[in-house]
């Protein structure tokens, strides 16, 4: 049987009642628990014998089990032996019968459920807003769940945050989301956001509702048997032209934060998508839900897949309606940067003879397509060690979906929180919007480097890439700048390893030895200031640590420096906040 997840076999562990059959099936299968308190409907849905959930739905409303007859559980709610039995996501994550029956491709059970009633998108609209509440701009992080009482869904929910939250969630990046870059201690992705979450934090996270789960999976009839049944909502993915913001009431197609689309050109399964996009799905859909990271399914074939999804994005190009021009609506990120930063000349030129290179313009970090091919991978790229690079260079060209804490080469830690900024809604727009608090980062990320073949393999796919962008003539400029005032160059010299063979290729370019010499960032360093502080530092500098414990304390401790800068409405609601919370008992 296919593999069932993070937490595998601990579904189908059956709780001992050391009773007899009933029905026909084992006692223990009528038994309600688990090791992690799945209802007896969603264990049998992960079940391969059909019989096992026939007869739960068909006896369950008979079955008391001791200590359980009066339950409103497991009866009046129907969590425990009907069809649309349930979980929110403390343990194992977010779970349905009919979730389960279609992760684990039991195409009998699927229709099993369906046709005892079951909610053919997985989940009820209470959790599908729950988990899009995780996914705001400036909102929570699953991290803080606890914190915020999942028990009471009014409280963790999208609406309802959002009531609390000041800034559209769809307008470009502001100012002081830019000012929060340069206090992050460690770089961020050019195309999305400060303290990057991965899109499944839970279990089923990005696999809901039960559409995008079957769109991940091989059994297409299970995805045309959602498709066909009443009650399956494609509204918000069917829509053309592509909505401008999250509908309301919101539905469940538009409280997803992947779409069936993205998850068959993660998965690689081109036969989903191409009966995907013959049943109507809008080939530039946005999942809007998350949307500082949201992407288009064009973009998904690079961000989404290594190497490139490069069959997924022909099908994709043929659609009658595609709109390969869409940019990212908080960062302004085009379908061509995210082709540069892969660095994959073949899939460039592709992508290129489609859009054409002078339609890439800047992103809204100021980034050209020169920038972000002269990027540093990520952050144990970047020579972090010298005060100057770790001061200027503030994004990398990471296309990861990983959290930083995943990525295996170090974690963060939280650092010390008080109680208001524990207990309410607007913990993580004060925390990190405004740049109190923040989260420690463990010295190994500083000292985790690239292997010597990755570097190698890396300049060449750089020089590769960007002497195709010279070749094509007025697309680049090396003495362009962006929000830090940084170069091109700037970034190239705040490499662990310079790529010297692209220095030397760039250095022929109109105002190149100017940009080398004399343009300064924000923070006051020349690109050549950057390459000699590079090239002098050590691991051991005990002042660069002394410096950066420093650093971190003055962003803990200086309130009255961030209440200064921060004088806006915005932040008097932050305050307002906070206060309330404060009086909370």
């Amino acid at each position: 049987m296919e593999s069932q997840g993070a937490h595998g076999d601990a579904f189908l562990a059956q709780p001992k009642s050391n009773g007899k059959d009933l029905h026909g099936i084992s006692a223990d299968d009528w038994c309600p628990g688990g090791c992690y308190d799945t209802s007896v409907t969603i264990r049998a849905a992960w079940n391969p014998d059909p019989k096992v959930l026939r007869t739960i739905l068909k006896y369950g409303d008979q079955y008391h089990p001791e200590g359980h007859a009066a339950s409103p559980r497991y009866l009046d709610e129907d969590y425990e032996y009907g069809p649309n039995a349930e979980n929110s996501p403390d343990l194992p994550g977010y779970t349905s019968a009919l979730l389960q029956a279609v992760i684990s491709q039991h195409p009998e059970n699927v229709t099993t459920l369906l046709s005892a009633g079951a909610n053919p998108n997985g989940l009820s609209i209470p959790l599908l807003s729950q988990n899009a509440a995780g996914f705001l701009r400036f909102g929570p992080h699953f991290a803080e769940r606890q914190d915020f009482r999942m028990g009471d869904l009014s409280v963790f929910n999208r609406q309802h945050l959002l009531t609390y939250i000041p800034v559209p969630q769809l307008s470009l990046i502001s100012p002081e989301e830019i000012e929060q870059r340069f206090e992050c201690p460690i770089p961020s992705r050019f195309w999305s956001e400060v303290n990057f979450r991965t899109l499944c934090p839970v279990e089923n996270a990005d696999s809901v509702p039960a559409l995008v789960a079957a769109a991940e999976k091989p059994d297409l009839a299970i995805l045309q048997s959602l498709l066909d049944t009443p009650g399956t909502d494609t509204s918000f993915w069917t829509t053309n032209p592509q909505p401008r913001d999250i509908p309301s009431p919101a539905t469940p197609s538009s409280l997803a934060i992947s779409t069936p689309l993205h998850a068959a050109i993660r998965w690689r399964n081109l036969p989903a998508l191409s009966l995907l996009l013959s049943r109507g799905l809008n080939p530039n859909v946005l999942p809007l839900t998350a949307p500082t990271r949201c992407i288009t399914p064009a973009m998904a074939t690079i961000v989404c897949c290594d190497p490139w999804n490069a069959e997924a994005y022909s099908a994709l190009r043929e659609h009658p309606i595609v709109d390969l021009g869409i940019r990212t609506p908080v960062n302004n990120v085009s379908l061509l940067h995210f082709a540069v930063a892969k660095l994959d000349l073949q899939m460039l030129k592709t992508i290129a003879a489609d859009v054409p290179l002078s339609e890439a313009g800047r992103t809204a970090l100021g980034h050209s397509i020169l920038h972000t091919a002269c990027l540093p991978l990520d952050e144990t790229w970047v020579q972090m060690h010298s005060l100057p690079i770790f001061t200027s260079c503030r994004e990398t060209r990471n296309l990861s979906e990983m959290e930083i804490a995943g990525e295996g080469t170090g974690e963060y830690v939280q650092a010390r929180r008080t109680w208001q900024e524990r207990h309410h809604p607007l913990y993580n727009f004060h925390h990190n919007f405004l740049g109190r608090g923040g989260k420690r980062l463990r010295l190994s990320r500083f000292s985790a480097r690239p292997t010597r073949e990755a570097v190698q393999d890396c300049h060449t796919r750089q020089v590769d890439v960007v002497r195709y962008l010279l070749e094509q003539g007025k697309t680049i400029d090396v003495a362009a700048r962006d929000v830090h005032r940084n170069t091109a160059l700037h970034y190239l010299a705040s490499h662990r390893e310079i790529n010297e063979e692209l220095l030397d290729l760039l250095w022929d370019e109109n105002h190149a030895e100017e940009a080398w010499r004399e343009i300064r960032n924000r923070y006051g360093f020349t690109a050549a200031e950057l390459f000699k502080s590079g090239r002098n530092v050590t691991e051991e500098d005990k002042e660069f640590w002394k410096v950066i414990d420093e650093w971190d304390k003055q962003r803990e401790m200086d309130k009255e420096i961030w209440e200064g800068k921060f004088k806006s409405a915005s932040h008097a609601l932050v305050q307002r906040a906070l206060q309330l919370g404060s009086e909370r008992p």
